[in-house]
């Protein structure tokens, strides 16, 4: 294909410059939209593993420094490393077997709600999204990183229990732990605090980038506009003037309808990700286009009460009437876009300007620009396009969707004006009949899931960093037991031993939020590439974050330090 499309550019220059072929596989038709949306959840669900590893190693470290003497014990009776080593994995692979387990069990049961309460509008963004399930083959994977992950950091913690010093810790009120394996725990958390940063801001990111996207420059207005699909019948309609005709009958009936304030037609609705065809254009005046260079154009064909109800706004001459219908001076009468009309009359007006389209003037009609209009996106994930309307007086399209406007509820009008086209053809059949709100959110439902999913994601970081976090140091408290108590017994206050358990605490986390920080600034720019309508600059995002994140190691911190200071300093005395 890529020889073909070469040869025709040799062969047709004119037109074939600069244009080529790019061939994918069926199953990746949307791989545009749907790629970078599973990316994204892979890549969460990846990192949320890692903190879930990282939390169940330092489990691991703490419950083996608990057992030192066990296995110091062992080790004294002539139990070797590798029957040391094998006892604690085989632990590790048993408790790993057994979340594993009980995972799938939540996953299967997660699937089915994320199935059932996802929007339906989610089948255009992953073909067969409803038939999701566990399956054999993520069953296994999913058992497979359960077993690896246990058997890895079982490891880790069984490499601890290896070289056990039998002097030191049969020794009464010999520490349990090691100073290696304090820095690998705090490691860990570090680690555990920027993924967490970086999945959080990553969530943050993608509900800023839905918010930008639904909420901001739309270039038209979609409260209490309705919206339905209309088609007529092949037994009705002859030709492209019966087409024309029809619509115009449906048009006339439905401004009639009480309530009502405004009635158009459309070929595509805005915000639908779909817009019509590219078409070439041809400006009177200028000179032929240099190959690859020649105007482009998406076209439209709507009513000139179109524009009115759907709230786009006119900025320059008029929208179609009944002059149109006959056309002026035997031109077609054509609307523009502003994004269009500042590409080709930049420095001018383009009312009364003339243009060609070749695909689509069948005798070859100029067109006069009869009016601009405010730029419309019709696709979230596109940069602005040109727009070319045409009258649906003049150009017959046999699908349209009928648009109304009015005070009251959408609902009530489309049903009044579904009862006011059934007395003009019962057999009419209506589709899609929706709020032009509804068709919005439709548009970007895709997004939306993705966020909700990343909040999802970002929320379990953050409950996973803290629980690592509260684990380390509530284990630390422990072993500074008689140090603490020793500290109180000679007089130091509560809020001092606080702030001693605090500071050590936010000292670790300080480490790893700053990493976290650095890693997130590097994936909002990755992100930003991936989802349109997200920014790069998303420094807000992340401060935010960044408090969010401290405010939780701080609870996590504080809850041990609460514990230490109602040590009793007579019993830790004692005991030593």
């Amino acid at each position: 294909m890529a020889a073909l499309g070469a040869r025709l550019a040799e062969a047709h220059p004119r037109t074939n410059t600069g244009r080529g072929v790019e061939v994918v596989e069926l199953r990746h038709q949307q791989r545009g939209v749907t790629g970078p949306f599973l990316v994204l959840g892979q890549l969460a669900a990846a990192l949320v593993l890692l903190i879930a590893c990282a939390n169940v190693s330092n489990l691991q470290l703490g419950r083996m420094a608990s057992r030192a003497r066990e296995m110091t014990v062992r080790a004294a009776l002539g139990a070797g490393r590798w029957r040391i080593g094998r006892h604690v994995a085989v632990e590790s692979l048993l408790l790993a077997l057994a979340g594993g387990v009980v995972g799938v069990g939540v996953a299967a049961w997660g699937v089915g709600v994320l199935r059932d309460s996802i929007s339906p509008e989610m089948s255009r963004w992953i073909q067969g999204f409803r038939d999701i399930a566990v399956d054999w083959p993520i069953l296994a994977f999913s058992l497979a990183t359960a077993v690896a992950s246990g058997l890895v950091f079982g490891l880790v913690a069984a490499s601890a229990a290896w070289r056990p010093a039998v002097m030191d810790a049969l020794r009464e009120g010999a520490p349990t732990g090691t100073s290696r394996r304090a820095a690998l725990r705090r490691v860990l958390v570090g680690a555990e605090v920027a993924l967490a940063v970086v999945i959080t801001v990553s969530a943050g990111q993608a509900v800023q980038g839905f918010r930008s996207l639904h909420a901001g420059s739309r270039g038209f207005s979609a409260e209490g506009v309705g919206t339905m699909l209309i088609r007529p019948p092949d037994a009705r309609v002859e030709d492209s003037r019966g087409v024309i005709e029809f619509f115009g009958d449906v048009l006339a009936r439905a401004s009639a309808v009480p309530g009502v304030e405004s009635a158009g037609l459309v070929s595509q609705l805005p915000a639908s990700l779909r817009h019509g065809p590219t078409v070439e254009l041809r400006v009177e005046g200028r000179p032929e286009p240099a190959p690859g260079e020649t105007p482009l154009a998406d076209v439209l064909v709507a009513s000139g009460g179109y524009f009115a109800t759907a709230g786009i706004p006119l900025l320059d001459g008029r929208t179609f009437d009944a002059r149109d219908e006959a056309g002026e001076d035997g031109d077609f009468a054509v609307v523009i876009s502003e994004h269009l009309a500042r590409r080709y009359w930049p420095d001018e007006s383009p009312l009364g300007k003339r243009l060609r389209v070749p695909a689509i003037a069948a005798r070859g009609e100029w067109a006069r620009v009869v009016g601009v209009v405010g730029d419309v996106r019709q696709n979230w994930f596109e940069a602005e396009r040109p727009f070319l309307y045409l009258s649906a007086g003049e150009v017959a399209n046999r699908w349209m969707y009928l648009t109304v406007r009015g005070p009251g509820t959408v609902e009530r009008l489309l049903s009044d004006t579904a009862l006011a086209l059934e007395r003009m053809d019962p057999a009419l059949p209506i589709f899609e009949g929706k709020s032009l709100s509804a068709a919005v959110d439709a548009g970007v439902a895709g997004i939306r899931e993705v966020a909700a999913l990343m909040g999802v994601f970002g929320a379990l970081a953050l409950l996973l960093s803290a629980v690592g976090v509260y684990g380390v140091m509530a284990y630390a408290v422990g072993q500074r037991e008689r140090e603490l108590g020793i500290r109180m017994a000679l007089g130091a206050a509560p809020r001092a031993v606080i702030r001693t358990v605090v500071g050590d605490g936010l000292a670790t986390a300080a480490v790893g939020l700053f990493i976290g920080v650095l890693a997130a600034t590097v994936t909002t720019r990755l992100f930003a590439g991936l989802l349109f309508g997200t920014s790069a600059d998303s420094a807000a995002v992340t401060g935010l974050v960044s408090v969010l994140v401290f405010a939780t190691v701080l609870v996590a911190c504080w809850l041990p330090a609460r514990v230490a200071v109602r040590l009793d300093p007579v019993r830790v005395l004692r005991a030593d």
